[in-house]
């Protein structure tokens, strides 16, 4: 089995994850039928999630008291992991890599890098995504929360795949990290 951080996400063509009052109702204007994003492929093939309080927070409140990830084991991002108490996840401000390395170590496996923004960055300045998996909806916000926020070091990607998703205007675009080759 592969280890592997993938980021799956969606963000509005002009690179936004949310709007400015964090609200993520610009993903659910895409017509009826919803095309297939691929969450169930993405879903059986991670063993854990790592995400953002700001993320969690938003689930949290639109989860109807149950917690949708409840099948995998979660980490949340947060500056103060001891204010915060629920048994579904774990509360963590370990650096990145740290807590990447001790996830394979406890449990072999693909992890899933949800969001939000911040924490993005943190992934992207250790260069820990490995796939990126990013679906763009054909609506431009202008602003909000940024899918790649300022203040990253540069990643060099290569394109595995561009389509479009079903019979919707959406565009998926996967990405790999590059692995450069010494030359000794």
């Amino acid at each position: 089995m592969k280890n592997e951080v993938i980021l799956y996400i969606a963000a509005s063509l002009d690179g936004y994850i949310a709007s400015v009052d964090n609200k993520l109702d610009f993903l659910y204007e895409t017509p009826d039928p919803q095309p297939d994003y691929g969450f169930d492929r993405l879903y059986s093939s991670i063993n854990t999630i790592i995400m953002g309080r700001t993320t969690y927070e938003y689930i949290r409140k639109h989860s109807q008291g149950q917690w949708k990830y409840a099948a995998k084991k979660c980490y949340v991002y947060t500056h103060d992991p001891n204010r915060f108490s629920d048994n579904e996840v774990s509360f963590v401000n370990t650096p990145v890599d740290e807590l990447v390395k001790q996830i394979w170590a406890d449990r072999p496996g693909n992890i899933w890098l949800m969001g939000g923004g911040v924490i993005i960055r943190e992934f992207l300045n250790k260069n820990l995504i490995d796939l990126y998996d990013i679906y763009y909806l054909p609506t431009l916000l202008g602003n909000g929360v940024q899918l790649f926020p300022q203040g990253f070091s540069k990643v060099n990607l290569l394109l595995e795949s561009c389509s479009k998703v079903g019979d919707s205007d959406v565009l998926r675009v996967v990405y790999r990290k590059k692995k450069w080759l010494k030359v000794v």
